[in-house]
């Protein structure tokens, strides 16, 4: 009997230690990931345009491809094809795939520190930071002038050369760099940019590397880039 009463207890006390574990993973998810709430806005004007939007056809490049032209309903708005086509008639797996090399890139951006202010879709520009944080930016840049930042116009300490982040893309086309072009080579801005924001001396390997994913980054330039009327002559 009491060997009975005893094997109970120790059940009791693994499914407690069970449920406790449960609730912990459950905490640290729900921290993590949030939730997903039934949306209230399913029949607003908003929802119903982006609705006409995901079939139309017309904002393609070939005028005959929409979203819903590989995001089938069937699939759970998935494509179960490995590689979709897109306006331009290529594959998707070969639109865009990064080399190896670039792979390695971006893991170097991500592990280094750099997206920790260079996030977001355009990688950059939606936030303000010191250039300089561990030293002075001009000690590595070279700059003639010390340009104050922000504190030229709020006159706060806290806005020394206080900039806005800029964005990556298309980085690899828009030499010189930082706010006075003193830095000639995206290479050399890399090295810059380790240096004086994160403390860093890197490897040449990885700087090639950070180098090869930021040309990655590059796109085509709008054929509407033009007056009005005209189209970009490529």
């Amino acid at each position: 009997m009491l060997r009975g009463v005893i094997f109970a207890g120790v059940l009791a006390a693994l499914f407690a230690g069970t449920a406790g574990a449960d609730e912990a993973l459950r905490r640290q998810a729900a921290n993590l990931f949030g939730e997903i709430k039934p949306s209230t806005a399913a029949a607003s004007p908003q929802a119903e345009l982006g609705r006409a939007l995901f079939w139309d056809e017309r904002a393609s490049l070939d005028g005959k491809t929409a979203c819903a032209s590989c995001h089938f309903a069937r699939d759970w708005g998935a494509d179960r094809r490995q590689f979709s086509p897109d306006a331009r008639g290529a594959l998707t797996g070969d639109d865009g795939a990064l080399t190896e090399r670039q792979k390695a890139g971006l893991r170097s951006f991500v592990s280094t520190g750099c997206a920790g202010c260079h996030n977001g879709p355009r990688l950059g520009g939606t936030m303000l930071s010191k250039f300089g944080v561990v030293k002075d930016y001009w000690l590595e840049t070279g700059s003639q002038k010390i340009d104050q930042g922000r504190f030229a116009i709020t006159k706060k300490e806290e806005d020394r050369y206080v900039f806005r982040v800029p964005m990556l893309r298309n980085a690899a086309k828009t030499a010189p760099y930082f706010h006075d072009g003193s830095v000639e080579t995206l290479e050399r801005a890399v090295r810059v940019m380790a240096s004086v924001q994160l403390g860093r001396t890197l490897e040449d390997a990885t700087v090639a590397e950070l180098v090869s994913f930021l040309d990655s980054l590059t796109g085509e330039i709008p054929s509407n880039y033009a007056p009005p009327g005209q189209n970009l002559q490529k």
